[in-house]
């Protein structure tokens, strides 16, 4: 059975499968342009489409018409920049198992082409389709643009397999139209949703289920959340992007404190060590380029739970000692009065110091004199700044001083 008809074979022809603003199309229809331009497409010489964001109902069109024509679907994420072109479409022009290809920037900031094998795909397809105890893929919001792995994986490519009804909303009107309807399934960042329920606390409730992830997570802040949500399930979910994967979630009431979620495949998963040492680098396997991927995170497993210590870069060495951001933060974030907070490193004479952003409910010299006790003289930060809220980019993550 090729890609399409894995996806569409159960569609209901009455359906409306994909709302955005006054379109609508249902799966009849969906499928009768996805035909039309799959025959517009066969004529041409590459064996690759490369697809951009300007309508999320052409963008579904010509992925799958690329994809039924046998040629390789290529995403162009709308914040990334490509200049040579020549490399990349040698690139394409591979003849091998590759289904469809997503160009990102991911956290580096750097341009990359990621490619999906087929196998890969309906694996991922399989197994999200099904990560909660609801039924996800009757009605999902999906954020657009949407051109991210987490989007296809988690809510686009499982709804269509379920018959399911996609509305596509942009940043402007995300609360809005999250508020006049409810939907069985939500993706978002951390971020995004401690913000929304900050201001609008209950905001959630008719959401029966919640996936966050794409960024470090306040784990005690999100499970203090979550005792509001008492009907939804918020699902932690950790991933790579170049591993096609997602290896690690759960519930967060049922996860233990600081887990990013329970490993799905053991054999997917290693942690790199290095002097005896009991955590080390996050490695996933990558079954496309059937090597080991380095996450660039630091962690451990313990009970077949994945934990997440910090971030490689976000490690500085002071007075000889390793001092880890996310345990600074941690620290931080005890204090009674402090809302939120951002560690993060700057040059200096010393090579590397700490710098802090934190939205506090205290006045300065009482958050300083708290941050002092709590930390220890080699964490102390060399810079403070005190904000009133953090800024957020396109995709809902902070954005935050470096």
């Amino acid at each position: 059975m090729n890609f399409y008809d894995f996806i569409f074979e159960n569609s209901s022809k009455g359906d409306i499968a994909i709302v955005f603003g006054n379109e609508k199309i249902n799966y009849v229809s969906l499928k009768k342009r996805i035909k039309l331009q799959s025959e517009k497409f066969n004529v041409y010489k590459k064996n690759y489409i490369v697809i951009t964001e300007n309508s999320p109902i052409e963008a579904i069109v010509d992925f799958f018409a690329a994809i039924l024509c046998r040629k390789k679907p290529v995403l162009v994420n709308s914040n990334v920049q490509i200049n040579n072109w020549e490399v990349i479409s040698k690139e394409l022009q591979k003849n091998n198992e590759d289904l469809f290809g997503l160009f990102t920037s991911g956290t580096t900031g750097e341009p990359k082409l990621v490619m999906y094998s087929n196998e890969a795909v309906v694996e991922n397809c399989l197994y999200l389709a099904k990560i909660s105890n609801v039924r996800i893929g009757i009605n999902e919001l999906v954020l657009f643009p949407f051109s991210s792995i987490a989007a296809m994986f988690f809510q686009i490519l499982p709804t269509l397999m379920h018959s399911g009804t996609i509305f596509y909303t942009n940043g402007l009107d995300y609360l809005s139209d999250y508020d006049k309807l409810s939907f069985d399934f939500s993706l978002m960042t951390p971020s995004l949703f401690s913000i929304i329920h900050k201001k609008s606390p209950g905001f959630f409730k008719n959401t029966r289920a919640i996936l966050l992830g794409g960024e470090p997570i306040d784990f005690e802040v999100i499970k203090k959340f979550s005792q509001h949500y008492s009907d939804s399930e918020i699902i932690i979910g950790y991933s790579l992007t170049e591993a096609g994967r997602i290896l690690a979630m759960g519930n967060i009431l049922e996860l233990p404190m600081g887990s990013t979620g329970k490993i799905t495949s053991e054999k997917d998963v290693r942690i790199v060590t290095t002097n005896n040492q009991s955590y080390g680098e996050i490695q996933f396997y990558s079954y496309n380029k059937k090597v080991w991927v380095g996450t660039g995170d630091i962690g451990y497993i313990k009970d077949n739970y994945l934990f997440v210590i910090d971030r490689m870069d976000n490690m500085i060495k002071s007075s000889g000692k390793k001092i880890y951001l996310n345990a600074i933060k941690e620290k931080i974030l005890n204090i009674k009065g402090i809302e939120d907070v951002n560690v993060y490193r700057f040059k200096s004479l010393q090579g590397h110091s700490v710098g802090v952003e934190i939205i506090s409910n205290l006045t300065e010299e009482e958050t300083i004199e708290q941050i002092k006790v709590v930390l220890n003289e080699s964490e102390l930060p060399k810079k403070i700044k005190f904000v009133k809220e953090f800024s957020l980019s396109y995709q809902g993550k902070k954005v935050f001083l470096k």
